[in-house]
């Protein structure tokens, strides 16, 4: 009986691994095919950068969002940068290192990070972005 609790953890061990490889490639394919899809279209990488932000799901598009040839509306990507601050400290900190910063109201992103700050003192990447951001307005 004490092996078929163990077969069982292996089994299910085995699904979740399964599960995640699974996701993880829809979620690459799905990147994928909005930039075959979407193309230069301004207007419609906009629109999904805003639906998917409802959805919370920014991290699926993100490797994939053009950041000129189309160059989006600063405000979204303001809006994306902000979800990042409180979801994703880590990617912030990644978008905020690869894009340039003159597509986004800066100082407003330095706002909102401070804010979130106060709240999570101790979040490295936070600090690291901060100073990304301070020493880009410096500049």
């Amino acid at each position: 009986n004490n092996n078929n609790n163990n077969d069982n953890e292996v089994i299910s061990s085995t699904n979740t691994t399964t599960n995640d490889f699974e996701r993880n490639k829809w979620k690459h394919k799905f990147g994928d095919i909005c930039k075959q899809v979407l193309r230069e279209d301004k207007g419609m990488w906009e629109k999904w950068a805003d639906t998917i932000a409802k959805e919370k799901l920014l991290l699926l598009i993100l490797p994939h969002l053009p950041t000129d040839r189309p160059q989006l509306d600063p405000s979204c990507y303001e809006m994306i940068l902000n979800q990042m601050i409180f979801l994703a400290p880590k990617t912030f900190l990644e978008c905020v290192k690869k894009w340039p910063p003159r597509i986004y109201p800066i100082h407003n992103i330095i706002q909102k990070a401070l804010g979130r700050l106060n709240e999570k003192k101790q979040d490295i990447h936070l600090l690291q972005a901060l100073a990304e951001l301070f020493c880009a307005v410096v500049v």
